[in-house]
């Protein structure tokens, strides 16, 4: 049995609407922390990611990239900020799929060339 970190990032699900939810980030574990601060960060990342109005949120926004650059044709995510993960998400789809990536403000755009099984 693995071991549990206790910096592991911690998250609480919450409902949007009907039928939807949406993840938060509670914290990174981090010890001596009171949970009214960590609850009160959380609804704080929560609120200010459904505020943006965004379709993606800063923790998924670079998973998509890779699979906007194999479609072929341009895709358009609204994403809250441009993070690291989605600038080396963008640099690895250019270098390795061969596709255009840009971040225009809140919206990131891929052209992808399109790729088939072989």
């Amino acid at each position: 049995m693995r071991a549990r970190s206790k910096r592991a990032l911690r998250a609480r699900c919450s409902p949007t609407s009907p039928g939807e939810r949406a993840w938060a980030p509670t914290g990174r574990g981090r010890g001596g922390r009171r949970a009214k601060s960590v609850g009160a960060f959380a609804a704080r990342r929560l609120v200010e990611e459904i505020a943006s109005g965004a379709t993606m949120d800063r923790f998924a926004a670079d998973q998509l990239v890779p699979f906007a650059a194999l479609v072929a044709g341009m895709s358009r995510v609204r994403i809250t900020d441009v993070t690291e993960h989605v600038e080396t998400a963008m640099w690895l789809a250019e270098t390795f799929l061969g596709a255009s990536t840009r971040a225009d403000g809140a919206s990131l755009v891929t052209a992808g060339r399109g790729r088939h099984a072989s």
